[in-house]
């Protein structure tokens, strides 16, 4: 009887399983073929932080505080989060100690990974068949964990790009060890690159199959099977360990329907990983979201569908009402009006939703009608102030430089940000910003005459699928610039809301379960009520005459006059912020001193009993 192993190979973010390898489990199974799944991208982690003693010198400070440090950080992470301080800490010395034992060629963060160029196939080709790389030695420590001998069959599943380098380098090991094994590459990425590498030799050498088609598809073609099972699959997690995720509770991804049923954003390129919409119906969804309740304990659900309807949600919401079941859960979602309807939004709310995500994109209306979002920007505050009054996170996504945009239009959503930060900064929501990006095969790509822009060369290497186009729209880049700086500078969500949605979700609930608080956010008003404290992780030091603050927890470092320095290095306890006031070389901007210090974690601050 066939049997396939199932591998989620590095690089990917490490804090919930991926949705691929239970949903290619259960679908083998329908199909009658045995097979089990391995993440290996969780592993590898893990591993990265036991080996730490290989990694780092007790010789240098930073690294030596990184060594004494990375468990603790990594078990806080594991554990339920009870204070901000703590995981903000967690997160940092995690994120530094990932940057310090990267090297050269090969750059490893929790949200990012980098070979020299990863989007040049000869770079990659060079990192797959050279050795001495951490890639190459956990496979090699892990090879007896990894293969299955009894397998005869391997599917890779690459979500993106950045783990095409690590599945070539097990794929090749794996051809080597078990030569008649049948290596096959499937996924969103082969989906969306499969044009451009599928005719590259040496990839071809080994990797039997590249299926860019669905995963019901793709095995009926590869086993030759009728194809079946087009509709509902209920994922299969038994293969997971669920103590293995950087996460205080176990989120569990879940799709209820593949493809986007809006489909018409001329920038979007999430239509190239499905081949049609399709929807689960909603009675065995409930059914799915029961099992997992019971079978694996976990109350956590983050939907990943490219967004949910209004007719589904209020489905969903219904069912889980009447079940009473108790699940938190996040969902990317439209910005349509139902979403200023407070009855519908409090539904929501009652029924386990703790966070949405919307592509506002822009609040400039002629600018959503050329991307074709078919969304009303007058929707969008209200939709902002009824999350808020239901107690509702959200995460809005923001686009600048859209072919055409002008900067006053860009400026328009700069001053409904800025201007209306109350609705946007509630607990643990966030803004994300991004530049237009071209890319290939989108809408707009094939209609490029319309948006007057004009196609350059693919702008990082051959396998990108971004591309160099003119005009830019500078002006507009501009202000993207601004509205960062000033949520850096002044939002709250950059102290309290993480940028990976997994820890978003738990520390909403926690938060909303009052078994956690928020950060203090500092404010001009509040500047004279608050004491600080200098952290333990604060290293100062002095070269020649250059007097210097060091954080060892995240690598930030600040210079600064001796008077400061000396006032910093003999804090005992906790002092009043308005000490700084006393200093006259920055007694004029003593808030914006003691923010910057406070934001980049050189100090906590307290309530001044001064």
């Amino acid at each position: 009887m066939t049997k396939v192993r199932i591998i989620f190979a590095p690089q990917f973010e490490p804090f919930q399983p991926y949705l691929s390898l239970p949903y290619l489990k259960e679908l083998l199974r329908l199909y009658k073929i045995r097979s089990t799944c391995i993440d290996c991208n969780i592993d590898f982690y893990n591993w990265l932080f036991r080996i730490k003693h290989k990694l780092l010198s007790v010789d240098d400070k930073q690294e030596k505080y990184l060594l004494d440090n990375i468990e603790q950080a990594v078990l806080h992470i594991k554990n339920e989060i009870t204070d901000l301080y703590t995981y903000r800490w967690a997160i940092s010395v995690i994120e530094e100690y990932l940057q310090v034992i990267s090297t050269e060629r090969m750059q490893i963060l929790l949200s990012n990974f980098e070979i020299e160029n990863k989007y040049e196939t000869d770079k990659i080709k060079d990192f797959v068949y050279s050795t001495g790389s951490l890639i190459h030695e956990y496979f090699d420590d892990h090879a007896s964990m990894i293969l299955d001998h009894d397998s005869d069959f391997y599917f890779f599943s690459l979500a993106i790009l950045e783990q095409l380098p690590a599945s070539l380098i097990f794929a090749k090991k794996i051809k080597l060890l078990c030569p008649k094994a049948k290596i096959a590459f499937g996924g969103a990425f082969v989906a969306r690159f499969y044009k451009k590498f599928r005719d590259i030799k040496w990839i071809q050498e080994i990797v039997d199959f590249i299926e860019p088609d669905e995963g019901f598809v793709s095995i009926a073609k590869m086993f030759d099977l009728e194809q079946q099972y087009v509709e509902h699959i209920s994922p299969d997690f038994s293969d997971f360990d669920q103590q293995q995720y950087l996460s205080p509770q176990t989120v569990f991804p879940y799709l209820i329907a593949h493809g986007c049923k809006w489909g018409k954003c001329v920038f979007c390129a999430h239509h190239l990983s499905y081949s049609k919409y399709h929807s689960s119906p909603m009675l065995e969804v409930i059914e799915d979201l029961k099992r997992i309740r019971k079978q694996y304990g976990v109350r956590y659900i983050s939907f990943s569908d490219e967004y949910l309807t209004v007719e589904q949600l209020e489905i969903l919401c219904y069912h889980i009402n009447k079940e009473q079941l108790d699940i938190s859960w996040s969902a990317f979602v439209r910005g349509e009006k139902a979403f200023t309807d407070d009855v519908f939004v409090g539904q929501l709310y009652s029924n386990g939703c703790r966070v949405l995500f919307f592509g506002f994109e822009t609040f400039n209306q002629n600018v959503l009608n050329k991307m074709h979002k078919g969304t009303l920007a007058n929707n969008y505050l209200p939709i902002l102030d009824t999350c808020r009054r239901a107690g509702i996170a959200v995460r809005i996504n923001l686009m600048f430089g859209f072919p055409s945009e002008t900067g006053d239009d860009a400026k328009q959503t700069f001053d409904a940000v800025v201007n209306n930060i109350v609705l946007f900064d509630t607990p643990f929501s966030s803004v994300s910003t991004a530049l237009f990006e071209l890319r290939d095969n989108t809408p707009i790509f094939h209609d490029q005459i319309n948006y007057n822009i004009q196609l350059g060369q693919p702008c990082r290497g051959d396998l990108d699928e971004l591309y160099e186009f003119v005009p830019h729209m500078d002006d507009s880049a501009r202000w993207r610039e601004e509205l960062m700086h000033f949520l850096k500078q002044e939002a709250n969500s950059e102290l309290v809301a993480p940028y990976n949605k997994t820890h978003q979700l738990i520390l909403k609930s926690l938060y909303d379960e009052k078994k956690l608080e928020l950060m203090y956010l500092l404010t001009k008003d509040n500047f004279y009520l608050l004491s600080f404290q200098v952290k333990c992780c604060v290293l100062f030091s002095v070269e020649q005459s250059q007097y210097t603050l060091f954080n060892l927890s995240n690598g930030c470092e600040i210079c600064m006059s001796r008077s400061i320095w000396n006032l910093l290095k003999n804090v005992q306890g906790c002092v009043p912020c308005s000490v700084f006031l006393d200093i006259p070389e920055v007694a004029g901007v003593a808030y914006e001193l003691l923010n910057f210090l406070y934001r980049n974690d050189f100090i906590v601050l307290q309530e001044s009993d001064c």
